[in-house]
């Protein structure tokens, strides 16, 4: 064999594995990102925000301080939300589950997240799962936490504009036991908005609360979790331990005594969306910056394998002769 076709070989090896580990987008999965992006513009035309720290003009990032947020967030992790990579990312996620049209699905979320949760309605609605949507309203430090705009809004007004479907079937204030704990009522009438009482659960302990949440597990093929509301997590340390990621009944993990533990106990996968750097880093979507694709090369086997094919290469290359 000519060294010139070793060449061509090593160089075919190489490309091939790096398609191997790069996970370019789909159409459908172009299509849904493209989606999230007009969703978010519909949104920052709708209610306009400030550009300083909403770079990417989503809409979905509100202020770093008001009478109604519940805890200190962190900035960079409500940006990277708002990556549509992560509406990409849901269908994967769902696939890897196996969960295919009409598969029953409870998603339960804080207000901290709002464009990780629209990017996970969206995935929903795209895939024809049949979601039971839980929402608190409490959020932290640049979430939704705009007086006057609370998550539920936003929701209508991308209902409005063709963007989603989906509307909560349980909504609580959220904060301390999701029930806005340590608020004044004019601050929990101003987090509230526009959701009547009709559509809140109020005046339940947090056990109470997980237990009715709790009832909706059954039929259910999977349980997500957005955020730290407090039914979600429960009261004891135990969902501390809960990796981000999918999370299998197998893998051994307790999950404390909320909804996510309850739903482990049960059989039922749990897909724990937190601690977002470390979750976009295992995903490959770029942490600090907004990318169109997924990070190339992001996988270490692939990497791996790519230095020794090369390394094998360099090895049994002959590059001299002697006469």
């Amino acid at each position: 064999m000519t060294n010139y076709t070793r060449i061509i070989i090593l160089s075919l090896l190489l490309l091939a594995i790096y398609f191997l580990f790069h996970s370019a987008m789909n159409s459908t999965e172009t299509r849904l990102y493209r989606k999230i992006i007009s969703a978010q513009q519909f949104l920052w035309d709708s209610v306009g925000f400030d550009t300083e720290h909403d770079p990417y003009h989503s809409g979905f990032i509100g202020v770093e301080f008001s009478e109604v947020t519940t805890t200190m967030g962190s900035l960079p992790a409500k940006q990277c939300s708002t990556n549509p990579l992560w509406a990409v990312q849901f269908t994967r996620w769902f696939g890897e589950l196996g969960l295919t049209r009409g598969d029953k699905v409870l998603v339960s979320a804080s207000s901290s997240f709002p464009a990780m949760v629209y990017s996970c309605l969206a995935a929903c609605e795209e895939m024809g799962l049949e979601v039971t949507f839980m929402l608190s309203l409490g959020a932290s430090s640049w979430g939704a936490n705009r007086p006057g705009l609370n998550f539920a809004d936003m929701l209508s007004i991308l209902r409005k504009g063709g963007f989603v479907k989906t509307t909560p079937s349980l909504v609580t204030l959220g904060g301390t036991n999701e029930n806005a704990g340590g608020m004044d009522d004019e601050a929990k009438k101003i987090l509230q908005g526009n959701v009547s009482d009709a559509e809140m659960v109020k005046g339940l302990t947090l056990d109470e609360l997980v237990a009715l949440k709790s009832e909706s597990i059954a039929g259910c093929r999977l349980v997500v979790n957005i955020g730290g509301n407090a039914s979600s997590m429960g009261t004891d340390s135990m969902s501390l331990n809960l990796p981000a990621g999918i999370v299998r009944p197998s893998d051994g993990f307790d999950g404390g005594n909320g909804l996510a533990g309850n739903a482990l106990r049960a059989g039922v996968p749990v897909l724990h969306v937190l601690n977002l750097k470390g979750l976009a880093e295992k995903c490959g979507i770029d942490f600090e910056h907004r990318r169109g694709d997924f990070s190339r090369g992001r996988s270490i086997f692939g990497g791996i394998l790519s230095l020794v094919v090369f390394a094998a290469f360099m090895i049994t290359h002959k590059r001299w002769g002697y006469e």
